[in-house]
This record gives C-alpha cells, structure tokens and sequence, in this order.
C-alpha cells in the first residue's frame, strides 16, 4: 500500500511541478495535456513510458473562437475513461473563469468541441473520475472546501447535487483535488500549504478519513 500511495503521489508531482498540465497513463502509453502560449492551444503529448519523451500529437483546441485560453492561468487535467475508451481533458481558465471539457476517441485525431461547465460552484481546479459502475464524478474546489458532483462529462450536465467531502486538515488553501481508486477504497488526494494529503474512505461519497503519515511535502519552483 505505501508503494501504491507512493507512485500516486509521484504522478500529482508531475503535475504540480509543471504549470497547468497532468499527465494520465492508457496501459502502455502515458499522455499530457498542456497549455501552449506560443499557440494559445492545449497541445495533447504522448510517451510510451515515463522514460521516454513527450511527443506532441495534436491540439485538443484548434478554434480560437470556442474557448479564448490566452490571458490568465490554465489548468488542465487528462483523464481517460475506460469504459467508452476515450481521452477527456477538463480544464479552467482563471482570468475568464471559463471551465470546460473536451475529448476524443482517438486523441492523434479530431477532438470534440469544448462542453462548458457554467456552475459557479466549480472551482478553478476541476478533475474527473469514473467509478466502477461508469459513473462520472467532478471533484474541485469551492470556497476553500472539496466538494464532488456526478456529471455527464459529454454534455456537461449535473446528475446530483454537490457534496461536501473535506474542508482540508490545517485551514490552509485547498488545490487540485482528485480521486483515485484502488481495491474497494476511494483516495482523495489534494494539494495544501506545499503538502499533498491524502484521505481515504470506502464510499465515494465519503466520509473521507485521516491516514497516519498521510502527507507528503514537495517544493515548487
């Protein structure tokens, strides 16, 4: 289990250290979403392992007109579903406060169009993850709390109402909240002053607890 909390652990790293980007493994190939000023895009990378190199393989955003990415931060996330075998990048804008989703069947190919996400209640900090029953759940944050809603990720529709997961452990500012899935236990994993912590629970809807050692302290820079 310490190994498995390890290697999530490092995969958030990968986030973190790098602006606006996350990468998300398909079984032998790892893809990144990242922001491209130069382009004003979100340009879509490809690896077929965490040593190698990125390549790029396409922009997930080709039309300017759609979604205008070009002032403020961007924060993207790619998450792959299983059960309808495609990509899915959700992202946040924070200077238009635009939060959206787009996806692709084949990411080297034609990508949808963005959904947007019109909720104010969805935080600048969005991600995805879909249950064992194929169900999509959005976690972000809302006024410094983690709250979670089941969405259809192609139309952007809200299935349930918003639920309280965490308030956090210290009071500090919550970032980039995700979930992670291993055996029956769900894992919620976010960002607070410079430590990732991580709570566990057996129920999506919570309620999340306290893991002894649970916090891990990275630098940014």
């Amino acid at each position: 289990m310490k190994h498995i909390l390890s290697s999530i652990i490092f995969s958030l790293l990968c986030c973190f250290f790098c602006n606006a980007q996350e990468t998300n493994s398909v079984s032998n190939t790892i893809y990144k979403a990242t922001y491209s000023k130069k382009k004003q895009t979100i340009q879509v990378y490809k690896s077929s392992t965490l040593k190698k190199h990125f390549t790029i393989i396409n922009d997930a955003i080709t039309d300017k007109n759609e979604l205008d990415l070009s002032k403020g931060e961007n924060h993207l996330v790619a998450c792959y579903n299983e059960f309808d075998s495609s990509l899915y990048v959700i992202g946040a804008n924070t200077n238009t406060g635009q939060k959206f989703i787009v996806h692709a069947k084949n990411p080297s190919e034609k990508w949808s169009k963005p959904v947007f996400l019109t909720n104010s209640r969805i935080g600048t900090d969005p991600s995805l993850f879909w249950d064992k029953d194929g169900a999509c759940y959005l976690q972000c944050t809302s006024d410094n709390n983690i709250i979670q809603i089941v969405i259809d990720p192609i139309t952007g529709e809200e299935l349930s109402s918003f639920h309280y997961l965490t308030t956090g452990l210290d009071g500090h500012q919550i970032k980039n909240p995700c979930i992670s899935l291993i055996g029956n236990n769900y894992f919620l994993i976010f960002l607070e002053d410079k430590k990732i912590t991580t709570l566990k629970s057996d129920d999506i809807w919570g309620p999340f607890t306290v893991i002894p050692n649970n916090t891990c302290i990275y630098f940014q820079f």
